[in-house]
């Protein structure tokens, strides 16, 4: 298990630079790549549920899936993922996705 430090009073408060810097130097990894990374990972978990469906249900439309299949696992998806959120009706996929 890796263990993340800071230094002073404040123990539980990392900044962004801290975070990178312990990242790369525990791991052996450039900082350069630790801070895309950081960006990438930040930029995918600030997504709300409803722009996950309205970006998944053009992505799967693309795939020539029929909305019955799209549906069926955007409700599978949405409540097995981060969201944790109970399946969302067919219904309520409909209103995010047209609005």
């Amino acid at each position: 298990m890796v263990k993340f430090s800071t230094e002073g009073d404040n123990k539980s408060m990392l900044t962004t630079d801290d975070w990178v810097r312990q990242l790369a130097d525990n791991y052996s990894l450039d900082e350069a790549l630790v801070r895309r990374l950081n960006e990438e990972f930040l930029a995918f978990t600030d997504v709300t549920v409803q722009d996950y469906v309205v970006r998944e249900h053009l992505r799967l439309q693309a795939r020539k899936l029929r909305n019955s299949e799209i549906f069926a696992r955007l409700r599978e998806e949405v409540s097995s993922r981060r969201f944790r959120i109970e399946a969302p009706t067919e219904r309520q996929l409909r209103r995010w996705i047209y609005g």
